[in-house]
């Protein structure tokens, strides 16, 4: 998870958007993951 940690560092985002934005990289991942083209 230190990817989490690197954007936390990047963009000091309010720490209620974190779960999102986890949410949304697990969704991708699994995208890629399928063979999806992003």
């Amino acid at each position: 998870m230190h990817y989490l940690k690197e954007i936390k560092e990047k963009f000091k985002l309010p720490l209620l958007v974190y779960p999102l934005m986890d949410d949304n990289i697990r969704g991708i991942e699994r995208l890629k993951a399928a063979g999806v083209k992003l």
